[in-house]
């Protein structure tokens, strides 16, 4: 990204409540945060993750300093694809950035789920059932808050599961912040937007 596209970035925090969780996005998903998204996701372009959290690190929420940032785990399938984690590569650069925080893997991917894009909410609801098991191995630290961490909110199911998960094993979820967040006036981007 050349320093004009870091500048002219629309930035934009926005508290989310979804049920019983809440948490944070830090712009709307558009045609620049979708192809940041994509790029990375899709064409192994890792380098924006330090941009993404950039992003997010000029609006973190203070009641979020000094977390526990757990990513949300991609699944087996696409895990293997990318051969990276982009969620978990994003935690490790917001607390390499925030310095207050730190990253454990409490969250990981079993069984098999379909691709979420186009799936209603009541469909990722159930393409995600059973899709995480905790493992409290990876050193919970029972003194600071658990956000969960993902790239993008649509529906809530994905962050729904994974906070489920870990609230089954005793763990208190405190939020969560993502990169960005679809809204309903705003489309449902297919995955093939491209940064220029």
């Amino acid at each position: 990204m050349c320093c004009q596209c870091v500048n002219d970035f629309p930035i934009q925090k926005n508290k989310i409540t979804k049920e019983l969780f809440s948490g944070y996005s830090f712009c709307a998903y558009e045609s620049k945060s979708a192809a940041i998204v994509n790029a990375i996701k899709e064409q192994g372009q890792t380098s924006l993750i330090k941009f993404m959290a950039g992003f997010m690190v000029q609006n973190w929420p203070e009641e979020y300093q000094g977390a526990l940032l757990v990513p949300i785990p991609s699944s087996r399938v696409n895990l293997k694809r990318r051969g990276f984690s982009h969620t978990g590569l994003l935690a490790a650069e917001l607390a390499r950035r925030l310095g207050s925080v730190k990253v454990a893997n409490l969250l990981v991917s079993i069984g098999a789920r379909a691709d979420q894009v186009g799936l209603s909410f009541h469909q990722r609801e159930l393409n995600l059932a059973g899709a995480f098991r905790g493992d409290l191995r990876a050193g919970q630290d029972k003194f600071r808050p658990v956000i969960l961490i993902d790239d993008v909110f649509t529906s809530g199911a994905t962050l729904s599961q994974g906070w489920g998960t870990l609230e089954d094993l005793g763990v208190t979820v405190a939020g969560f912040c993502v990169f960005a967040q679809i809204t309903p006036r705003k489309p449902l981007f297919t995955g093939q937007e491209r940064l220029s």
